[in-house]
């Protein structure tokens, strides 16, 4: 089951480590009809129009599911400092990020140290594109010459084709942005792998300025829990010995609901933890190893209550 969970896991964070170490067989080329023009110029002036200048947003995604008798516990927490560009994805076994500064760090396993990353350039936002579409816009601005081509859409908006690795191999990824600067979808250039992508928005974070999206793209199940928005820098969040504790907390969170489970809990659709009918007799995480300690501990306690009541009076009669 650990096994399961850490497989899971990992190919949540896939994305994270293509773009650390992404390789290929060939040197990204252009589709036709899209190569690099002033359209260009006038999609990144676009960019910084629509993208968000200020602000943080934190998200958390979870899914507690029973799958063909297997426990399926899963949890991703998202940053983003749109101000900074600074952000991190933790998971209970993985997680990376970049400081305020630039530095991207990775840190693997729940209580593993933390990585520095060389280049910092090694580590652009697309990591969490797919949870925070508009980090697509911030990454455009950020490092322009990663656009290829841009073209307005009839219906108003753009189709954007750009290099998706650092290093500028494999295929290219396509965007459409609507004209008010959401993005629509995403796809990869190649007929065989297009790995396509249609975002479906939770409202959460709008009126903030901050789009998310409900589900995390590929992962089934794995929806949007929770959101916490910060309307200043909020740069101190991102430093890796911050994420390293919230990727410490994260694996213990997993850990006790996969127990929970494993005794008879379920998910209920807020996030809470029921019992199913029939299927347990005891409070939560108090399994059969727990019980046969139950009276012991409760004996003990009544014990101890009544020493210190007698011990009390007996000063306050001295």
């Amino acid at each position: 089951m650990r096994g399961s969970a850490r497989c899971s896991l990992y190919s949540a964070l896939a994305t994270i480590l293509l773009v650390c170490w992404a390789s290929g067989s060939s040197l990204a080329q252009p589709s036709e009809g899209l190569d690099r023009t002033d359209s260009v110029d006038a999609f990144l002036s676009w960019c910084e129009e629509h993208r968000p200048h200020h602000g943080a947003v934190l998200a958390t995604y979870s899914m507690a599911r029973m799958e063909k008798n297997n426990i399926l516990v899963n949890r991703l927490e998202y940053g983003w400092d749109a101000g900074s560009g600074a952000w991190y994805v933790v998971g209970a076994m993985n997680s990376a990020g970049r400081t305020a500064a630039g530095r991207g760090f990775r840190i693997v396993g729940p209580g593993g140290t933390v990585e520095m990353i060389e280049p910092p350039d090694d580590m652009p936002l697309l990591a969490l594109a797919d949870v925070f579409p508009q980090v697509y816009l911030s990454h455009f601005s950020e490092r322009p010459e990663v656009v290829v081509g841009a073209v307005s859409m009839d219906i108003g908006g753009w189709r954007v084709t750009f290099t998706q690795w650092s290093n500028h191999v494999g295929p290219l990824g396509v965007v459409e942005f609507a004209a008010s600067g959401r993005a629509i979808r995403r796809w990869q250039d190649d007929p065989e792998d297009r790995r396509e992508i249609e975002f479906r928005y939770d409202d959460r974070g709008g009126d903030r300025g901050f789009d998310l999206v409900a589900e995390v793209p590929g992962r089934e199940g794995m929806t949007l829990e929770e959101v916490r928005l910060r309307e200043g820098a909020s740069t101190a969040l991102f430093v890796p010995e911050t994420v390293a504790s919230l990727a410490r907390k994260t694996a213990m969170v997993v850990d006790v609901e996969r127990k929970a489970m494993q005794e008879g809990y379920s998910r209920t659709a807020d996030g809470g933890l029921v019992v199913e009918p029939g299927k347990l007799d005891t409070t939560p995480y108090s399994g059969a190893g727990m019980r046969k300690w139950r009276w012991p501990v409760f004996g003990t306690g009544l014990v101890l209550v009544l020493v210190a009541g007698v011990e009390f009076w007996r000063r306050k009669g001295a």
